[in-house]
């Protein structure tokens, strides 16, 4: 058990399966900044690029945020179960998508990882957490959310053009 003193939960008390979901969401936040990082030097379109770039930044800062909760324990083993499989998959094929430089596949491989990540926050989300740490996952959630609605909405004006 990894207890986290907060200053707006006294004692919050994580067990391993929850830090191990913390640990997955972190595993999948940091592949997908790289995969942002990487679309945004290798795409064409300007506009798309900074997005990109943007949204690697509010990535690393996700990261940061939730190692917080784990390191502050002592506890930054990270195992490379399978959850970091799927996403390193998801992420090779957007690379690849990336090399093509056709933004519409980019985009639409972005909007299927911000999906995939979307659905582990949900799951995290439904475990029992304090006060503090599900608001942070909850704001997160909805960060993931409006980055995907954003990549889908942008993947389908671009679709109609």
């Amino acid at each position: 058990m990894i207890t986290i003193d907060t200053s707006q939960d006294p004692v919050v008390t994580i067990d391993r399966l929850a830090t191990g979901q913390l640990k997955s969401l972190i595993r999948l936040l940091v592949d997908s900044e790289k995969g942002f990082n990487e679309a945004a030097h290798n795409i064409l379109d300007a506009d798309l690029a900074g997005l990109f770039q943007s949204l690697a930044i509010a990535r690393a800062e996700m990261v940061v945020e939730l190692q917080y909760l784990i390191q502050d324990q002592g506890d930054v083993d990270s195992d490379g179960g399978t959850m970091a499989g799927i996403a390193h998959r998801i992420w090779l094929d957007l690379r690849s998508v990336i090399r093509s430089q056709d933004s519409d596949a980019i985009l639409a491989e972005a909007e299927r990882g911000e999906n995939y990540i979307k659905l582990e926050y949900e799951r995290a989300m439904r475990m029992v957490w304090g006060d503090h740490i599900h608001s942070l996952l909850s704001l997160h959630f909805l960060t993931v959310q409006a980055t995907r609605d954003q990549i889908g909405n942008l993947r389908d004006f671009l679709g109609a053009i």
